[in-house]
């Protein structure tokens, strides 16, 4: 939390202040000099240059009173333009004779000189002028004690106006809700506030907490939220939508605290004590200069008090996982005020959970910051933002750690799995592909493809585990065989977890079907029987070789028969028998080969056949070596 800092050192030893007025960026500070008792002047003190920080001591004379008794000399100031206005009070023995004036000072000429007459005044009165009026509420009716202090004899109610530039008096202009001196006062957008203040009762003073508002044109004053505590004699300057309020005192007590009133909601918030050294907490000039506020005179030092706050809001991401494999971005947002106040730096922290050691990384922009992968551990650790910082000199306070795991939960099973059904032809590439079912945003690190032509009763694998993000995978042509494909699919995250196996589905895999299966071939036969299996066959073709030769060929035949006996007589030898088959996608399968030995006897057997015919019979015969 900001501080009062010492900032404008200057000699206490000279320098005191009765009351002050600004114009522009000069703070004019005024005191009494006293003479004797029946000689005393209002001197310009000093005056302080907000830009520059810088004092430039006066000792002016600028209005002086002499009489033929002792009086005391008080007096309040506030500015209008380029002239500050006093109201001056020479309070004697008895409050009949006491003389009151209006002086106006101009700064480009530096005389001063009697302005306005008419109405009453009041000393410890509270003046401000607003749009070409000067108003004055409150104060109270002295008289000088034997000590040379005054006695407050009574404590005024209501208050009156003069015209800035006539010096005409307007007349009392209403009344407040009690009678108050030593008010603070503010304005704000042609409203006045009156806060805090003391009034009397029964001859004993009465600190007060409210908070009063004059809108032009009313003959009362608003109540509005009372202050948290008792407090007169105090410093106010109105900043943005909020008055501060610092210094004063609640009877003997010194107040160290500044408060803030928020002219918008009508709320108090204390904001930050003065320094414990503080002694003398009356006659304060308060001001406003780039977002700071600026009370002096202060044991020779001025105070400034930064105004400007920083908070940071949105830390993102907040909670949750990161993947430690890869660069990660953390950002927030500062909320500023001033609003335009521009972030300047800002410091990432970070934590293993259980650790007290904390790792810093500069902000570049005050905003972010990009995190190597393999920074983090594996396993939970905590971030913050803190001093972030604005070009107004904020500092913000630093975040709430928030906690993050490097641990990915295990994938859910991968769905919407394609080709799902149907017919494939695979003698092309065939894609297969499905939805990666992540849980925290971070893709697969790898991926498993297994097949099954038993239902899923056995499985084998397909593509084995492939390191890679994709959800898809390219089956090479000629891959898959004949027949009905179930397969499968699953996933592995960042720390090789592997997801629970997708639910199986299946297709129809149209290949070139595998070479048939030789059963048997007659050895013992000149025209041997041929045997043979195919699970995917519409048609089939046999030849016979002997050595290099094609001696027999049966031609392409269709059908799904696993037979077939050679038509021609063989002799003696060996010979190489082979079958292929083709299937509905019109595609062969490659030979099967078998060698055989033929090797019949030289017996000859006829088979004799016979049957009727018109006018006679027919006889037919087959012979056949065995």
């Amino acid at each position: 939390m900001p501080q009062w800092e010492k900032t404008i050192a200057y000699n206490s030893s000279v320098l005191s202040a009765e009351s002050s007025a600004r114009i522009d960026d000069s703070v004019y500070l005024f005191d009494i000099l006293v003479e004797s008792e029946v000689k005393q002047s209002i001197r310009l003190r000093a005056i302080l240059n907000l830009s520059t920080s810088q004092i430039v001591v006066r000792n002016d004379i600028l209005w002086r009173v002499s009489q033929t008794v002792p009086f005391v000399l008080a007096f309040s100031a506030c500015s209008y333009e380029r002239n500050i206005y006093f109201d001056v009070s020479v309070i004697k023995g008895l409050v009949a004779d006491n003389e009151e004036y209006w002086c106006r000072y101009n700064v480009d000429t530096g005389v001063m000189n009697n302005w306005a007459t008419g109405g009453r005044y009041y000393y410890k009165g509270s003046i401000i002028a607003v749009a070409g009026i000067l108003y004055h509420f409150g104060g109270s009716r002295a008289w000088r004690q034997e000590n040379g202090r005054p006695s407050i004899n009574t404590i005024a109610r209501g208050f009156a106006g003069w015209d800035i530039y006539t010096g005409q008096y307007m007349g009392q202009l209403g009344e407040m809700p009690d009678a108050c001196d030593n008010m603070a006062i503010a304005e704000k957008e042609g409203n006045i506030y009156i806060l805090g203040g003391r009034s009397l009762n029964a001859g004993n003073f009465v600190y007060r907490s409210s908070v009063w508002r004059y809108r032009p044109g009313q003959t009362t004053l608003d109540v509005m939220a009372a202050m948290p505590g008792l407090r007169a004699r105090s410093a106010a300057v109105v900043v943005e939508n909020t008055i501060y309020l610092t210094a004063g005192a609640s009877g003997d007590i010194p107040l160290k605290t500044t408060l803030a009133y928020s002219i918008e909601h009508n709320t108090w918030s204390t904001v930050e004590s003065l320094p414990a050294d503080i002694q003398d907490i009356n006659r304060q000039s308060l001001q406003e200069k780039n977002n700071h506020l600026v009370l002096w005179p202060y044991a020779g030092y001025g105070l400034t008090y930064n105004l400007a706050t920083a908070t940071v809001v949105n830390p993102s991401p907040s909670g949750g996982f990161v993947n430690e494999q890869a660069a990660n971005i953390f950002n927030w947002q500062v909320e500023t005020s001033p609003p335009d106040a521009a972030v300047v730096s800002a410091t990432f922290q970070w934590c293993t959970v259980g650790s007290s050691v904390i790792h810093q990384i500069i902000s570049g922009d005050g905003k972010s910051v990009n995190v190597p992968a393999g920074t983090f551990p594996n396993g939970a650790f905590e971030w913050r933002v803190a001093n972030a910082t604005t070009s107004a000199g904020a500092v913000a306070p630093a975040t709430a750690w928030y906690r993050l795991t490097t641990q990915e939960t295990a994938h859910n099973a991968p769905t919407s799995l394609i080709p799902n059904g149907g017919k494939i032809n695979a003698t092309q590439a065939i894609q297969f592909s499905w939805l990666a079912n992540v849980l925290q945003g971070v893709p697969p690190a790898a991926f498993e493809i297994q097949i099954s032509y038993d239902a899923g009763q056995t499985w084998q694998a397909l593509s084995g585990k492939i390191a890679s993000a994709d959800s898809s995978y390219i089956v090479p042509a000629h891959t898959l065989r004949t027949g009905t494909v179930y397969w499968r699919v699953r996933t592995y995250n960042t720390d090789n977890v592997a997801s629970a196996w997708s639910a199986a589905v299946a297709f129809s895999a149209l290949a070139a079907p595998e070479p048939p299966q030789w059963v048997s071939v007659e050895t013992g036969k000149s025209r041997p029987l041929c045997r043979w299996l195919s699970d995917a066959q519409i048609g089939w073709q046999i030849q016979v070789l002997r050595g290099e030769e094609v001696i027999y060929d049966s031609a392409q035949r269709p059908g799904a028969d696993y037979r077939h006996k050679i038509e021609n007589y063989l002799p003696r030898g060996q010979y190489t028998f082979r079958c292929r088959v083709i299937n509905e996608l019109s595609m062969w399968s490659g030979w099967a080969d078998r060698q055989v030995y033929i090797n019949w006897n030289n017996r000859l057997h006829i088979t004799l056949s016979g049957a009727d015919v018109p006018y006679g019979a027919q006889l037919d015969f087959e012979a056949e070596a065995r």
